[in-house]
């Protein structure tokens, strides 16, 4: 999605950031957007409406119209930073690449996932469980295809695979 770059919206942006002279980032100083592995930066455009500060920045100081499947990657490693001097447009590839030699890959499993429904225990009892895989998700108040997706080792794979072992001997 392209950026309107306006007088108004850069006032806005660099009333929002810190130059942290050791490193040269900017770090953003208004609203973020948290997840579990980054806090991206929010340029307030409207009430209802937010650009993403470093996504703004490139197009600002690059000359750069990114679409929706462009991102915006950071050679500093700082999800805050929004110098256009650390910021690179990259492919889906070298984001995951980016992301993986720096180790932020973050894979939430089991009961660690924000999502998750089920125990590991119950996630075991599911996967031995006989019968009917709707009747199975109806008494744990879950999805038929995640019964169908722990049985054929799609989900949950970390806590049952030892019961294949056992199965199988």
């Amino acid at each position: 999605m392209a950026y309107d770059v306006t007088d108004e919206l850069n006032k806005k942006f660099d009333e929002r950031y810190v130059i942290v002279p050791e490193c040269g980032c900017w770090i953003w100083t208004g609203a973020l957007t948290y997840h579990p592995s980054h806090r991206y930066g929010n340029l307030p455009v409207s009430k209802s409406f937010n650009y993403k500060a470093h996504r703004y920045s490139v197009e600002r100081f690059h000359g750069v119209k990114l679409s929706k499947k462009d991102f915006v990657c950071h050679k500093c490693d700082v999800s805050e930073c929004v110098n256009p001097d650390h910021l690179y447009v990259g492919t889906p590839r070298d984001n995951a690449r980016d992301r993986d030699a720096r180790g932020r890959h973050v894979a939430f499993k089991g009961e660690r996932h924000p999502m998750v429904k089920l125990t590991e225990s119950q996630a075991i009892e599911i996967y031995q469980a006989e019968g009917n895989h709707r009747k199975i998700a109806e008494r744990y108040n879950i999805a038929r295809p995640t019964v169908t997706a722990i049985k054929n080792d799609k989900l949950w794979q970390h806590v049952t695979k030892n019961l294949r072992k056992c199965a199988n001997a």
